[in-house]
């Protein structure tokens, strides 16, 4: 395992067959998130695997709510992709194929989901 700031990763193209990461994204602004995914979409190979684990959108009421307090401490500007679902797409539009959401499961703060994509 190797911390990531979210800039650059230390390493050389298509080095890795698999990138995790957890309960990054919500942290980050949108250009943030796509400047980490297309340097991780950098480092693996072909073939690669991406997963995430994040909060995600909010699928009623009542998780919309319970993420209002993560917001508030983390900040909108970077949490509302995720509330809103768009987690998916931006790591697309960093480059990624078949992304998709495998899991999700709600929590006392949120709804948290677990994204598959694919180099």
């Amino acid at each position: 395992y190797q911390e990531y700031d979210g800039t650059t990763l230390p390493y050389q193209r298509e080095t890795f067959d698999k990138v995790t990461s957890s309960l990054v994204f919500h942290h980050l602004i949108r250009s943030e998130k796509i400047a980490a995914l297309k340097d991780i979409h950098r480092v693996l190979k072909y073939g690669g695997e991406l997963h995430v684990l994040d909060f995600g959108q909010a699928r009623n009421i009542l998780m919309r709510v319970l993420f209002l307090p993560i917001q508030v401490f983390d900040g909108f500007a970077n949490t509302t992709d995720n509330v809103r679902g768009l987690l998916p797409d931006i790591i697309a539009k960093a480059g990624f194929n078949e992304v998709e959401e495998k899991n999700h499961m709600t929590t006392v703060v949120g709804n948290i989901s677990l994204y598959k994509a694919l180099k």
